[in-house]
């Protein structure tokens, strides 16, 4: 089926095909693991059919954009059900590091199964979130079948990096936002944020507030907050009308108290490309993808990366954002106002 999107002058056709997204691959432990870099993060993957009575094949990319070291190994109920398994094969270019793992047996090993466990090395990763999942969408072709007939297999699942050491750290995650990791002290700090140009006004961070725990910058310094690093959180994800692409900001811890600051040295980040959803330094059709997913509620790329449209991000998924992504692709620039005069 096609459909048509017009933007500005502007029409892109949009292929749409029915995919039955209906096998999964279960990421245990769930949610967002925490570790400090140079941890290991280790997931146990279990697939399961829908529809099909069971499965004799299993094809599966299991990789990450972030991670510089995936490591897989297979489960003994996985290796005890298939008669054969491939031998892992890494490094096949679906993503900055990944794996293809599977295995084949002339009768059915029942709807559920171990597939085995992958393990990802963070030492040298920035501060930030991640994904690592089974991959459909960038031609790895990751499937369940039984006797030919084959369900597509997705699932993913998450992880945060946090700095070795427990000290505040400050990055980019999106076009729109930045991240800042309070660190493990205990007394109330403040941050102040200023970006990096001729006559750029910094602004006080405010309290943070949702369930994606997201802060803006205010103007009255008297709105700022001043919390301990519990009571911010674990991240807080910085967006706004202030935060713009391509833009670099200081971060300065506030030590003091309001109206009397006690800024500390500042740590600096820049914004990612405007629409660059993966950050490649490129907007192609795998940040269509991931945002494309996002719409669908499959998360491949981090919400703060594809949370794009308006002035003051969301944290919804929309057409809105889908518009803006098909603007940047188009080479069209950010809709909004640069903070440096």
């Amino acid at each position: 089926m096609r459909r048509f999107l017009t933007h500005g002058s502007c029409l892109f056709v949009l292929w749409t095909v029915s995919v039955a997204w209906s096998a999964t691959a279960t990421f245990t432990p769930a949610g967002s693991t925490v570790v400090p870099a140079g941890t290991s993060v280790v997931f146990d993957v279990t697939v399961t059919v829908q529809s099909l009575g069971g499965f004799n094949t299993a094809d599966a990319v299991i990789g990450s954009d972030g991670a510089i070291d995936v490591a897989f190994s297979y489960s003994a109920a996985f290796m005890a059900a298939f008669q054969n398994e491939t031998t892992p094969i890494y490094d096949n270019g679906f993503y900055v590091q990944d794996v293809f793992v599977g295995g084949n047996n002339p009768t059915s090993v029942g709807t559920s199964l171990l597939l085995g466990t992958v393990t990802i090395d963070t030492t040298g990763m920035t501060v930030g979130a991640y994904l690592v999942e089974i991959d459909n969408a960038r031609d790895g072709a990751s499937t369940l079948g039984l006797s030919g007939v084959t369900e597509a297999l997705v699932g993913s699942g998450g992880f945060q990096v946090t700095p070795p050491s427990g000290e505040a750290s400050f990055d980019a995650e999106g076009s729109r936002y930045l991240a800042i990791f309070p660190g493990d002290g205990v007394d109330p700090v403040g941050y102040f944020v200023t970006p990096v140009c001729a006559g750029g006004v910094g602004k006080y961070v405010g309290a943070p507030s949702g369930p994606f725990n997201v802060a803006r910058l205010v103007d009255n310094p008297v709105n700022a907050a001043y919390l301990t690093p519990a009571q911010w959180g674990l991240f807080v994800h910085l967006t706004g009308v202030d935060i713009v692409p391509e833009q670099a900001y200081d971060l300065q811890e506030d030590l003091g108290t309001p109206g009397n600051p006690n800024l500390q040295p500042p740590l600096t980040t820049t914004i990612w490309l405007w629409g660059d959803v993966d950050n490649t330094v490129l907007v192609d059709v795998d940040d269509l993808i991931c945002l494309l997913n996002a719409f669908a509620n499959i998360l491949t790329c981090p919400i703060y990366a594809v949370d794009l449209a308006g002035e003051d991000p969301d944290q919804i998924i929309d057409v809105d954002d889908l518009i803006g992504l098909l603007g940047a692709f188009a080479s069209e620039p950010y809709f909004g106002t640069s903070p440096c005069p």
